[in-house]
């Protein structure tokens, strides 16, 4: 089964929709950049926990955005 999601009429609103979530990508890329420097001065016993963290660190920094972008964009196709 496949999903489609709706996509804008105008490519402006197209490119106002990537260039936000772009924005917001690249700023939630900074706590994984900031975890994986922990990552780094972590002792080698803390691997397993660490692992965990990391991984609940990279799915919110992924989805986080992409719930707001889909949200932002829900709003200015309804303007």
């Amino acid at each position: 089964m496949a999903f489609a999601f709706p996509l804008p009429s105008s490519r402006s609103s197209a490119y106002d929709i990537n260039s936000y979530g772009g924005r917001l990508l690249a700023k939630w890329s900074l706590l994984i950049v900031v975890s994986e420097a922990v990552g780094l001065l972590l002792p080698s016993t803390a691997y397993p926990a660490y692992r965990c963290a990391i991984f609940c660190v990279l799915l919110v920094s992924v989805v986080a955005p992409l719930i707001r972008v889909f949200i932002w964009a829900g709003r200015s196709e309804r303007v």
